[in-house]
């Protein structure tokens, strides 16, 4: 690690993620959504010319969101967890995290510049946790928007009026997430499309049902609110079915953050209690070699202890 090679290497490395950086910066963002839109409406330039700029503030997120590659996929996990940042950002903050910890873990050892490398699964893991916290929150909340919705139909409004009853009396996300809907419908998209559209956006097997209500309805006609009022009842078993694993699973959760920080709690114990005991291993190369498989090997196992307890309901 100390060798004229391996300063090299990492030199071409840090040069790269560098180079990167600069490519993801300064790569175009063009809006898509614009082109659909005066497609579908026909081509007017004179009067798109006037809205180009508010239609372009308005959908030039949504048009990175809805692309395809990596970069995308980032724009539309952050978009969908309210994260306000674009992936441009978290790319780069996070290249430039992972550079400052090579750095300062390399001022210790230089072996220890590869656990540098696991930073980017720390602002993975922190972006996961929001996303799942933005699609819990709608999950709870989709039975009491469907009751709304059932009962808007009951009084004769039509599947888009009752929605947009819900969307007024809703809360976030739904709100949001339920405009979506609204706003794709009156582009042209069949109801049921921009349903199951939020349905694979927030990750809702029960959304996707609703969709089949509306093309159900759309097609063939039927009482839709007794079909939904069986649906609501469905998604309220299903959450206190999923409330029922999140309290069977509190335990292994617990004993994954336990597990993972008793080594490192141990580790700066000793070093306070009896320095003597762990400097050798800090400074001799097999000892650091040691050092770096056992962080491995503790962030694998918290790794593979959250898929145990991740079970989907």
């Amino acid at each position: 690690m100390l060798s004229g090679f391996a300063v090299a290497l990492l030199a071409l490395f840090v040069a790269g993620l560098v180079a990167f950086a600069l490519l993801v910066g300064l790569r175009s963002r063009e809006s898509k959504v614009v082109d659909r839109v005066q497609q579908f409406a026909g081509d007017t330039p004179a009067a798109a010319a006037s809205d180009q700029d508010s239609w372009h503030r308005v959908a030039v997120r949504r048009a990175r969101v809805e692309g395809q590659g990596g970069l995308a996929r980032i724009e539309r996990q952050l978009e969908i967890a309210r994260i306000e940042m674009s992936a441009t950002r978290v790319v780069l903050l996070t290249l430039g995290a992972t550079v400052l910890a090579m750095f300062l873990l390399g001022l210790i050892a230089p072996i220890f510049m590869i656990l540098a490398l696991l930073t980017p699964l720390g602002t993975k893991a922190l972006v996961e946790r929001k996303l799942r916290q933005v699609r819990g929150e709608f999950a709870d909340q989709l039975p009491p928007n469907l009751q709304v919705l059932a009962s808007a139909l009951r009084v004769g409004q039509s599947f888009i009026g009752a929605l947009t009853v819900v969307v007024e009396n809703a809360h976030e996300p739904s709100k949001s997430e339920l405009q979506r809907v609204l706003t794709d419908e009156q582009l042209g998209v069949p109801i049921e499309e921009a349903i199951r559209r939020v349905a694979v956006r927030m990750a809702s097997r029960d959304l996707e049902q609703v969709a089949l209500l509306a093309e159900l309805q759309r097609t063939a006609g039927g009482n839709a609110a007794e079909v939904l009022d069986t649906v609501v009842e469905t998604l309220r078993e299903r959450a206190d079915l999923r409330r029922l694993v999140q309290t069977l699973t509190a335990q292994g959760r617990l004993a994954r953050w336990i597990l993972s920080a008793l080594p490192i709690a141990a580790g700066l114990s000793l070093a306070a209690i009896q320095p003597t005991a762990i400097l050798p291993m800090v400074q001799s190369g097999i000892g650091q070699i040691a050092l770096v498989v056992a962080a491995l090997l503790v962030v694998t196992g918290s790794l593979i202890i959250q898929k145990i307890v991740d079970i989907k309901v």
